[in-house]
């Protein structure tokens, strides 16, 4: 498994959502409610894997959030240049790069989800 393949289709994925949203509602890009959401993984006692994702630039240690017991780590993706604050146009955005990632590093018993907030 190539990181830097996951790299890329990261970006293509979220490129793609961002290409549909921006024509699906060009005429107003900011509406509903505000928020975030982030791509996350939890490794459990997968340290190897998890290091290796480190290294590649997949995820930073540093950047984690505990919830329910269990420590998940920010899958990181590029910056959005769609002026919005919609919430669910950053739901889709992390639902395709967790989707994305977890299919190209198919059955390594990890936990990929979004982890999504409101303002």
């Amino acid at each position: 498994m190539e990181f830097s393949e996951i790299k890329i289709a990261i970006l293509e994925a979220v490129q793609n959502v961002e290409n549909s949203f921006i024509k699906k509602h060009s005429e107003m890009l900011d509406f509903g409610d505000c928020g975030r959401a982030f791509p996350m993984v939890s490794f459990g006692r997968k340290r190897k894997i998890k290091n290796e994702m480190i290294k590649a630039g997949l995820i930073n240690e540093n950047n984690t959030f505990d919830s329910y017991g269990s420590k998940g780590y920010i899958i990181k993706m590029p910056s959005s240049l769609v002026a919005t604050q919609y919430r669910g146009f950053f739901e889709d955005r992390a639902k395709a790069a967790s989707d994305t990632i977890e299919k190209m590093m198919n059955n390594q018993d990890l936990e990929f989800y979004v982890y999504s907030y409101g303002d």
